[in-house]
């Protein structure tokens, strides 16, 4: 039973011990894509799933690691924040749904007044007047086929064009 006991321990340590260089390595060690950053790798969405796992402020120092470590094979710009690497990031928070998918729309809108040299006051007011009419054209019924165990792909086109159309009007109200 004792020798049993100790291959068990055994395994359990070396896959602890995997899992946590799994982790580490890709933070601090993994070399990074100069083109892509790292969302080039292909390791990224295990880290990621690691990444959030871990206590506060290893989770902050691997991200902090990471982003470093693109800045600099990037020439010192970075991509956008791995998930789990924003600063208010709460593993434990309740996430509504279709806000996020809303919010996900609004990196688009930000990207397209950009693109047109909009000023940060534009861009704000741009980003305010997209989400409040996406927000307000989203019916209960779509709201339950967006927030459904599997959404509908049909509900998440809806949404999306929702949003496209909400750009082109805002960024022509802004003057843009």
């Amino acid at each position: 039973m004792k020798k049993i006991l100790g291959y068990v321990a055994m395994i359990v340590v070396a896959v602890a011990g995997y899992v946590g260089w799994t982790w580490y390595s890709f933070a601090a060690v993994t070399p990074i894509d100069p083109q892509r950053g790292v969302y080039g790798s292909d390791d990224l969405e295990l880290w990621i799933d690691l990444n959030v796992m871990m206590p506060g402020p290893m989770r902050r120092w691997a991200c902090e690691t990471l982003r470093a470590r693109e800045r600099e094979a990037l020439g010192g710009q970075n991509s956008l924040p791995p998930y789990g690497c924003h600063p208010d990031f709460d593993p434990n928070a309740k996430v509504d749904i279709v806000a996020s998918m809303v919010e996900a729309n609004l990196n688009n809108t930000e990207y397209l007044a950009k693109r047109k040299n909009a000023t940060t006051q534009q861009i704000e007011e741009v980003k305010a007047c997209v989400r409040t009419k996406v927000t307000a054209g989203i019916t209960d019924d779509l709201r339950a086929q967006l927030t459904a165990e599997i959404p509908e792909g049909d509900s998440i086109v809806v949404l999306s064009q929702m949003a496209s159309k909400a750009d082109e009007e805002c960024l022509a109200a802004a003057g843009l």
